[in-house]
Order: C-alpha cells, then structure tokens, then sequence
C-alpha cells in the first residue's frame, strides 16, 4: 500500500514510520470500538432499560427495596411453607391432604399389589373382567342393574391405562356401597332397548398436571354420577360416609328434587294427617382421586373434554 504524503521530502523517515503507526493505531481503535465497544454499549442500554422497567414495578407494588427487610420477608414464607421442618406449614398440610385424598385406594393396591409402581405396571384386562363381573353381580343381588351404556364401559371395554380402568370400578363400588349402607335406592330408566336399568354412570376420568410439558398426570380425578331416593335423614347419612378416615369421595355436584306432596288423609276426627318423612329424588357425581406419581405411564394428559356415555 503507498500512501503518496508520506513520500515527500518534507517528512523526515522517523516522521513517516511515526504517522503510518499512528494511522494504523486510529484504524485498530475504531474496529475495536465497533466490534467489541459498541456491542458492549448496546448491552449495556438494554439492561439499562430492563433495570429501569424492573424499578418501576417495584415501585408500584408494596415491596420494600431494602435487602434486609426482603430477606425477612422471605425467612417468614419459608417458615409458613415449611422448608427444613416435614411437621408444620404449607408443605407439610399438602402432603397430609393428598395422602387423605387418595386414601381410598392405597390399602387396596397395597395388599393386591405392594406398590403403586407394580399397580400402574401389573394391571390387565383379565383384572379388570373378573371384577367388573363381580361387581355387576353383586349389585344385580342388590337390585342394581348396570347397563354398558349407563355404567360407561362393560366386560369387553379396552383402554390404553387399565389402572383406570379399574380404579372406575373400585370408585362406582365405594359409591355404591355408602349408597345402600345409607338405605338409599339407586334409581332406574329404561335405556336405548327399554330395558330398566340403574342410573349410575362413570364420567370421563380428568387429568390433572403441573406443567404444560408433562407427560404423564400429576392427580387423577374420577367422577360418578348416581340418581337414587330415600329420605333426607338417608342422604345425610350418605353425605358423612363420604368423608371418614379411611374415605374421600367428595360431592361435586348435587341436585335435590322432591315429588309434590300429596293431599293429606282425613282422620276419623275430620283432622288432616301429619305427612311424615317425604322422599327426596338426589342427583350426584362423587368422585375418588389417585396419585400415579413418577410411574405412571408417559401418554399425552387428555385437555379436551370427552364424550358422555349414553345416558348420563
């Protein structure tokens, strides 16, 4: 490269070599300042910006901006929550209420199965057609008819997760058997081929997660939906079966209706006779509750909501 002013005669050699270096150094500081400065710069606008955006929030909630006082703050949430201590605060409670919720079935899995993680893995087809039998021929001794239509699913039902599977029929028995404990009768309508059949239903099971990336449900829930009559003395003894030590089957909806009354009988004295105890109709979807934990089988949790079996 020649650089025609600095060929003259009017530049001594040292001169030259000292404004070629200096041209060269002015080159370098730019192309340092524009690769390496002004990204830099940039960087530090932006967070600038960010640090001034965050300031104003703070500034617009009630928490205090001194580091002390947070730190406090925060050393009572971990006290309320129960970090370091299993017995006392908000961890603590969850787990305890968990545990009650899914109560119903722990028992049960223990002593067929031993664990939960054997329960997801073990159940079969075979399983649930042998106590759905049973089932079904327990209640036609109680004068409960189930119907495939009304009940959801029948011996020939195949799902891809047969624990819940079984865990619909462990549920409908725990409704049914607090149902005729309490003297209450299950009801009956006549299905798609007029045949009288017992109104109570299996709804679709909910899936509940943690994240939108879980593959596999955190709680299940499963509902069962029942219509029967009896008294009001009969439905509140139903209503405290289900919430016992060794029982969580909430009521999720209900729906009471009674017939209108009818005319009072005349005694032999001319005086109307007191109607006593009056039957109520009852509409109610119970439900049981299940924690698969880290072993339930990876499958995509179902958001949309599903179709009703016939007659619910």
């Amino acid at each position: 490269m020649t650089i025609s002013f600095l060929h003259t005669d009017r530049w001594l050699p040292q001169h030259r070599i000292l404004a070629l270096l200096s041209l060269l150094l002015a080159i370098a500081c730019a192309a340092y300042g524009f690769l390496r400065l002004r990204p830099q710069w940039r960087l530090y606008q932006d967070t600038l910006e960010e640090k001034e955006s965050v300031d104003s929030k703070l500034n617009a909630t009630a928490w205090p901006r001194d580091p002390d006082r947070l730190q406090v703050i925060l050393k009572d949430f971990r006290a309320k929550l129960g970090k370091g201590n299993s017995k006392n605060g908000m961890t603590a409670d969850t787990a305890q209420l968990l545990e009650h919720a899914t109560v119903l079935f722990r028992e049960r899995i223990d002593a067929a199965y031993g664990s939960t993680e054997v329960f997801l893995e073990k159940s079969s087809q075979t399983e649930y057609k042998d106590q759905y039998d049973r089932l079904a021929s327990d209640l036609r001794e109680k004068g409960v008819i189930l119907s495939s239509e009304i009940f959801g699913m029948d011996e020939e039902t195949s799902e891809d997760l047969k624990y819940q599977m079984l865990l619909k029929l462990w549920t409908a028995r725990a409704v049914t058997d607090r149902i005729f404990t309490s003297g209450l009768t299950i009801l009956r309508k006549p299905d798609s081929r007029k045949r009288p059949v017992s109104v109570i239903t299996v709804l679709p099971v909910k899936e509940y997660i943690l994240s939108a990336d879980d593959t596999s449900p955190y709680l299940i829930e499963i509902p069962v939906k029942v219509e029967m009559t009896g008294t009001m003395e009969q439905l509140q003894a139903f209503i405290h079966s289900l919430y016992t030590e060794d029982c969580f089957l909430p009521i999720i909806q209900m729906e009471l209706s009674t017939p209108p009354p009818p005319p009072p009988a005349q005694t032999d004295n001319g005086q109307p006779r007191k109607v006593e105890q009056r039957m109520i109709q009852v509409k109610v979807i119970c439900s049981s509750f299940f924690l698969p934990g880290n072993a339930a089988p990876s499958h995509t949790p179902s958001t949309q909501s599903q179709t009703l079996p016939s007659g619910a």
